[in-house]
């Protein structure tokens, strides 16, 4: 063994003595970077960095894989050596010395890079110093957490060794340096004032370096070669990973194709799609679109074929598209496999390149993750394929192409370890976010951050909304822009972008007639609805009744099917998200098959009751509609599924409906929203319920616009009586309260704009992600909510315990889970926010073997019993949570 594979980068668990050297292990990491570099990252991603640090992008080619080398440089070091006490000995006999130390080596790399070889022979010394010092924390990072400077000021020359360790770390350097061809300073001159292109190293060493620690892509490595041999056999064993993860894309340039060749169901374009059609030509650099359109006017497909215009002028590789809910995320999924199937970027079938990422998503796709590789210098056990590779929580935006749930990239801009992961999977890629309109103060300012990062990775976005206010519109161009620009104001609907500096606004006409949506008030009682329903549907008829909360739909169902009974000719059904994930998905298909663009008989009568799960992005199309009030823009994103598409309807509803449930007002006039105050702001509730007062219709879309400003625009309401001015003041005063102290949380949990030069402090208190059993404080929420916990339901009798109510399925729980039965025991996963749930859940212990599952590390045991009823229950300190198919979950 030569003296620069003496030291170990990573050894066998099984059998210590068995080791793969440290030089090798950064060669490998080397040619994973490289490959990485040249196969995967498009030519404007790879210029857009070079521009950032201050070089050309041939002359930073040569430097990447010398640089994410370095990550594990600290492992040259006694601290880390001492780690194997096997080849600790070994290397102790060839006069190496073990001073007490056990400093992590992500902290010694830090030193190295930034401090240590500053007075050496090394190209390092070159550097200007805060470019080095910006690669030196970047490097140090790779494991998630940035060190901090204290960390690295505390470095002592004991920590990395002197004599033997120092001379042995400047042959690996050298050695490095000749066989990888860099031989000249990276930069001429300082860096740009922004942060971005250190975060993208960061992501790119850290996936460098999980690919290259895989001992089924590099295996160990135990008979004696010389570095250039080894160098051809990394550089072969690199590209047989990256074809095995089906990661590296091939050339994506090619000219706008007509929109019919990508959507063949299109007969005849839309006037949203013409005008996207007559700006693809313009997409040649990075940038924003912004489509204001109503429901139902194609923007999904208006959005897709600006993403695959974009990619083809530009050269960027693939796609993120993002979705408010898991279910409006699982259609979505559906309607962009159909994309796919046309002839398009990617030579390779596409079931292999499109991922479905939400918390559930593992379970409907039916992939075989079994948990997360630690993150330790020991390695034992096969790699993940691609499909598993790509679904691990902080590597999934990674995949090419990606469909799921916002909240996956708003962690990309939280304090969270592995933070600049994401963002380097976002980088190059077109974003869509659907219903940007859909989220809160909090959620709204983490996008704004989000969006200032990816415009300065250079990232294309766009964003999609049917009711969105023009202060918000702004808001959004002006967080990509980074300033403060005039849009002209237009007609809506429109198209809002900035594309190279410029900032332009297009308006078009509708496709589809304006149609008047008639408005008739309920009292909120329903008392009368089930009679009303059967009276309305008596010769047919498909309908919503959409609900502001879980306990209320259930309330609604079991009234309506006291009613119906067992009568054949009537169906109804229950659509929420507090059922377990494997009825949910059923629900969510089959409503999808029933109440979608599916033909259907006008003579059928069939009745879903549901809350907010089906309020947007769901292509759904009711004859009669009845809603809980609601603020004005989730009322007209509910009426958005009124007479959807053109088919044969009831005689009685040929024309669209709405039935509102309208509040009852005090003594004093003011308005009583009951529960439904919960769940929406009072303010946004009462100013809503003022521009609907009189209203007995509403024209859509003409409508949209004057109704959003009128509640969420500056519009006053004129004279109001004293009583109802006063509670509006009152309401208002909480509700900007409210939203300072969101905003406030938000600016704590995020990371810092990109034109923060000291990225390295992005992660000094991170943040775990949404794991319910630590502290709320130390939690990185993408939404401000109650507490939750993810429950997975098993049923008991006697001594018996099965994953099934039937009793079918028994289940040991000291037993460790094969593949089969983490899938089982996810499809029985339920979310609770009930506080009481919660508190009692966090504080039980888990069965030990799912706490080593990445799978089942965030989920609870929740035992259910059957009661005389048939009904099932957990029961807690006060409390009950029951159970049946029908209804999902309730507490009592």
């Amino acid at each position: 063994m030569s003296a620069l594979t003496l030291l170990w980068g990573k050894s066998d668990r099984g059998e210590p003595s068995v080791y793969h050297p440290l030089l090798f292990h950064l060669i490998d990491s080397a040619m994973v970077a490289d490959e990485i570099w040249t196969h995967v990252l498009g030519q404007c991603v790879k210029k857009r960095i070079a521009q950032q640090i201050g070089t050309d992008g041939v002359h930073l080619s040569r430097w990447i894989p010398y640089l994410v080398a370095l990550h594990d440089i600290g492992k040259a070091s006694p601290s880390f050596q001492t780690k194997n006490p096997i080849l600790r000995d070994a290397i102790r006999a060839k006069g190496f010395r073990f001073p007490l130390g056990n400093k992590p080596h992500g902290i010694l790399t830090t030193y190295i890079v930034k401090d240590w070889a500053k007075g050496r022979d090394t190209v390092l010394s070159g550097l200007d110093p805060s470019v080095r010092r910006s690669i030196a924390y970047a490097l140090g990072g790779h494991h998630g957490i940035f060190p901090t400077p204290t960390d690295v000021t505390r470095i002592r020359p004991k920590d990395i060794g002197t004599g033997p360790w120092d001379k042995e770390r400047l042959d690996m350097l050298h050695t490095l340096e000749s066989e990888l061809k860099v031989q000249e300073p990276l930069i001429s001159m300082e860096a740009d004032d922004t942060s971005s292109a250190f975060i993208f190293l960061s992501g790119l060493i850290s996936i460098a370096d999980w690919i290259s620690s895989s001992e089924e892509f590099f295996p160990f490595e135990t008979s004696v070669v010389e570095v250039p041999t080894y160098i051809n056999l990394a550089r072969n064993r690199a590209a047989a990973a990256m074809d095995n993860l089906h990661w590296a894309m091939p050339p994506a340039h090619h000219e706008p194709r007509p929109i019919k060749t990508l959507f063949p169901f299109i007969e005849r374009t839309r006037p949203l799609q013409d005008v996207a059609v007559e700006l693809a030509p313009s997409l040649n650099g990075h940038g924003i679109i912004i489509i204001e359109a109503p429901m139902g006017e194609g923007k999904t497909e208006a959005a897709v074929y600006l993403l695959d215009a974009w990619t083809g002028i530009t050269g960027y590789g693939g796609f993120y598209i993002a979705l408010p809910t898991q279910a409006t995320a699982n259609q979505m999924y559906g309607r962009i496999m159909q994309y796919l199937e046309t002839p398009n970027l990617l030579d390779v079938p596409r079931d292999q390149r499109l991922r479905l990422l939400h918390g559930n998503a593992i379970i409907g796709e039916r992939m075989r993750q079994v948990s997360d590789p630690p993150d330790t210098e020991y390695r034992d056990g096969p790699a993940p394929g691609a499909d598993d590779w790509f679904s691990y929580r902080k590597r999934g935006l990674i995949a090419p192409l990606g469909i799921g749930t916002i909240d996956q990239m708003l962690l990309s801009v939280l304090r969270t370890k592995h933070f600049f992961v994401r963002l380097f999977g976002l980088s190059g890629k077109t974003v869509v976010i659907d219903e940007v309109h859909a989220y809160d103060v909090y959620m709204s300012t983490i996008i704004d951050r989000l969006l200032r990062h990816l415009a300065e990775l250079g990232v294309n976005v766009i964003l999609l909304s049917a009711t969105l206010p023009e202060r918000r519109r702004r808001e959004l161009l002006n967080a990509y822009a980074g300033s403060v620009t005039k849009y002209a104001r237009t007609n809506y609907p429109r198209i809002s972008y900035f594309l190279n500096g410029n900032a332009m606004v297009r308006s078009f006409a509708p496709s589809r007639p304006s149609i008047t949506v008639s408005i008739e008030r309920m009292a909120p009682s329903l008392v009368d609805l089930p009679t009303r329903l059967d009276s309305a549907t008596a010769v047919g008829g498909h309908v919503a009744v959409i609900c502001n909360t879980v306990k209320s739909a259930q309330d609604v169902f079991r009234a309506l099917s006291d009613h119906f009974g067992s009568r054949p000719d009537v169906e109804v059904r229950l659509f929420h998200a507090r059922h377990m994930f494997k009825h949910r998905d059923a629900i969510e298909r089959e409503c999808l098959a029933t109440f979608g663009k599916n033909e259907r008989a006008p003579s059928a009568r069939r009745i879903v009751v549901a809350t907010q799960v089906i309020e947007q992005s769901l292509d759904l199309d009711f004859d009669l509609m009845v809603s809980e009030f609601a603020p004005v823009d989730l009322l007209l994103q509910r009426m958005g599924r009124l007479h959807r598409h053109k088919r044969t309807r009831p005689a009685t509803l040929d024309a669209p409906k709405l039935w509102l449930l309208w509040p009852e007002a005090d003594v004093d006039g003011i308005p009583q929203f009951g529960t439904t105050a919960y769940v929406y702001s009072k303010y946004v509730l009462l100013k809503s319920y003022m521009v609907l007062s009189g209203k007995d219709s509403i024209v859509l879309p003409n409508s949209i616009e004057p109704l959003v400003e009128a509640v969420y625009g500056d519009v006053e309401h004129g004279d109001l009586p004293e009583p109802i001015r006063n509670a509006m003041d009152e309401a208002r005063c909480q509700y900007e309260k409210i939203i300072d102290q969101k905003k406030l949380i938000a600016d704590s949990s995020m990371i810092p704009p990109p034109d923060d030069i000291e990225f390295w402090n992005y992660t000094e208190r991170s943040r775990e992600e949404d794991t319910p059993d630590i502290h709320p404080t130390l939690q990185a929420f993408t939404r401000l909510a109650k507490p939750s916990v993810r429950l997975v339901c098993l049923f008991k009798q006697g001594s018996i315990l099965s994953l099934d109510h039937e009793r079918e399925l028994p289940i040991n729980l000291d037993r460790i889970p094969d593949d089969d039965t983490i899938l089982q025991l996810l499809g029985n996963v339920v979310t609770i926010s009930d506080h009481r749930v919660f508190e009692h859940f966090i504080n039980i212990k888990k069965p030990p073997n799912w706490e080593r599952t990445g799978l089942l590390r965030d989920t609870f045991p929740a035992i259910f019993s059957k009661d005389p009823d048939g009904n099932q229950y957990s029961d807690g300190n006060g409390w009950r949570l029951g159970w049946n198919k029908r209804l999902g979950f309730w507490v009592i």
